[in-house]
């Protein structure tokens, strides 16, 4: 890639000196449509544009310590197949955060595009409730996606800081299905109708089942049988830690509180090595006789160096 670069800059380079000695002086239309001439001849003598892209992009990955732009090349032969597997299966959220099936959604309408940047809005349709009347009406609102959903490794292969509110297209499809993947395997996401990655609230007991035996199971783990005694029982104990710290701070060599009431702990000194600890460091070191690195390395060498005996 820097050679790449070098060859670009003595592109330029040459286009300006003939420029400069030219007869007759040139327009800056002429300049600019040598330059780019000569810039394009060079990407295309050096792998071409889409294949520089890729290369300085894996090269970017390694230097930023992040693999995540390097999924596409193993993404592109199932693409298909999981768009299909997207629209099949009926997903939904075990919370109420939508977040992810809304940019699968938006990844879904947005396949047949071939731009390497998509706009980050979309419209949608929501049900409006009037306060008076009670109707629920539908109206249409402009959304944008919200990729907070993304971890921060995600956020930054994602998005354009040169473009904002633009999406980088394949790597944000490999975000979704990425996420998608880990939130089913998490229990956050669950697919209709399966049996492994079903939603694991249906499956939990009603109150009804769990009434008979609620008397039974707070006996056995201490806990209150009333809603008011569960709610006192936990703030009755942190009135009896906060008592007992606030007694003990002033005997506290190692907290302070500063005046915005924020804690912190005094880094503590060290109390020194044991006896013991002498006596066996003393012992070790009279057992170590002193060697010299570069002769031993020498030796080893050498010794590789030499022809085996016969």
């Amino acid at each position: 890639m820097l050679a790449v670069l070098g060859d670009l800059l003595s592109a330029a380079k040459e286009v300006d000196l003939a420029a400069r000695n030219a007869p007759n002086s040139w327009t800056v239309v002429r300049r600019r449509h040598e330059t780019g001439r000569a810039v394009l001849e060079t990407i295309e003598s050096n792998g071409g544009l889409a294949g520089l892209v890729a290369e300085h992009e894996a090269l970017a990955a390694f230097h930023g310590d992040n693999y995540l732009p390097l999924m596409d090349r193993f993404y592109r032969s199932h693409r298909g197949l999981l768009l299909r597997l997207a629209g099949v299966l009926v997903l939904e959220p075990a919370s109420t955060d939508r977040r992810l099936l809304e940019a699968l959604e938006f990844v879904r309408a947005n396949a047949t595009r071939t731009s390497e940047l998509l706009g980050d809005e979309y419209t949608a349709e929501e049900e409006v409730v009037d306060e008076s009347t009670g109707e629920v009406s539908t109206v249409t609102v402009r959304k944008h996606v919200d990729v907070s959903f993304a971890p921060e490794a995600w956020q930054k292969v994602i998005t354009d800081k040169r473009r904002p509110g633009k999406l980088v297209r394949r790597h944000f499809e490999i975000c979704v299905f990425s996420c998608l993947a880990d939130e089913l395997v998490r229990g956050d996401v669950a697919a209709v109708g399966s049996e492994a990655y079903a939603n694991w609230q249906s499956q939990l007991l009603s109150w009804q089942d769990c009434q008979p035996h609620l008397a039974t199971y707070c006996a056995e783990v201490g806990l209150p049988t009333t809603a008011s005694e569960f709610v006192a029982q936990p703030k009755t104990r942190m009135k009896n830690v906060a008592a007992t710290v606030d007694a003990g701070y002033p005997d506290n060599a190692d907290l302070l509180i500063d005046e915005q009431g924020r804690p912190s702990l005094k880094a503590r000194k060290s109390a020194g090595h044991s006896a013991e600890a002498l006596k066996l460091a003393t012992a070790v070191k009279d057992r170590l006789p002193e060697r010299s690195l570069i002769p031993t390395v020498w030796s080893r060498d050498m010794t590789r160096s030499l022809p085996s005996a016969r």
